[in-house]
Order: C-alpha cells, then sequence, then structure tokens
C-alpha cells in the first residue's frame, strides 16, 4: 500500500450537476479517490460519463457542486477565480482534445488573451518572451491565423 503521505490529490463526495433552467444533470455523484506522488492514472467510461468533468475539477478548470477536491495544499472546491487561476499556471498543463482557437484571431492575439491578468493562464513576465517571439515572426510574415490545421 502505499503511504498516505504521497497522496497529491484527494476528492471525497465529489459531485457536478449542470443545471439548464429547470432541468438538472449530474456529471459526477460521490466520486472519492486518491492519487498518490508518481502513480499513473487512467480514467475509463463511455460518453458522458464524468471524465472530463472530473479533469477539469481536478484541473482547477471548474467547481464541484459538492464535496473536497484537494491537490496537496491547494482546496480546490473552495478556491476562487483568482486561487484557481494561479493554482492552473502553476501547476497544471493541459493538451485539450478539441481545438479552442478563435477563427478570427493571430497568433499572438491567442497568446495575449492567455496573458491577460487576472484570468490570463499565462503571468504576463512568462508570456512576454513568447509575445516577443510571435512579433519577431510576424516581421517575416508568420503572424499565423486562428486556423488549427
Amino acid at each position: 500500500m502505499p503511504d498516505p503521505a504521497q497522496i497529491v490529490f484527494t476528492a471525497c463526495g465529489l459531485t457536478k450537476t449542470y443545471r439548464m433552467g429547470e432541468v438538472e444533470a449530474p456529471a459526477l455523484r460521490g466520486v472519492a479517490l486518491d492519487i498518490y506522488q508518481g502513480e499513473l492514472v487512467v480514467l475509463l467510461g463511455p460518453s458522458g460519463s464524468g471524465k472530463s468533468t472530473l479533469l477539469n475539477i481536478l484541473g482547477g478548470l471548474d467547481s464541484p457542486s459538492s464535496g473536497s477536491a484537494q491537490w496537496r495544499d491547494h482546496d480546490l472546491a473552495r478556491a476562487d477565480e483568482k486561487a484557481l487561476t494561479r493554482y492552473c499556471r502553476e501547476h497544471v498543463g493541459f493538451v485539450f482534445q478539441f481545438c479552442n482557437l478563435i477563427s478570427s484571431l493571430t497568433v499572438r492575439e491567442h497568446v495575449a488573451l492567455l496573458c491577460d491578468e487576472p484570468t490570463g493562464a499565462l503571468g504576463y513576465e512568462t508570456g512576454k518572451p513568447v509575445l516577443e517571439g510571435i512579433a519577431h515572426q510576424s516581421g517575416a510574415g508568420h503572424d499565423g491565423g486562428g486556423n488549427c490545421a
């Protein structure tokens, strides 16, 4: 059995219910899990079973309806938007399944959105060299549209 001191993620009684008018759609119902340092975890399940919802909560992109979710000393279930943004910025990396770009924006504009305070995913100091590199490339005609091909 792994050492409990090595738990990095823990969730207890985690629920998420989406509301659309008077209709409620439960996505998570009482999830409980512990994830240990260095452990490989695979989430399997059919479409609509809550895999992405759970990952979004553990990644700080969404908040649960009830229950607790914690990464080390970060209480993800009770964190405000600013704290979740800081958590995402400093501790989480995402590779999204779908292309989430805005087709009317350039590459530079997409990166600038990520650097926008207080909700941007990158801090200004992190994003500044990226923006400068893009500006340099733009001078060579490589501004890059928002296409995902």
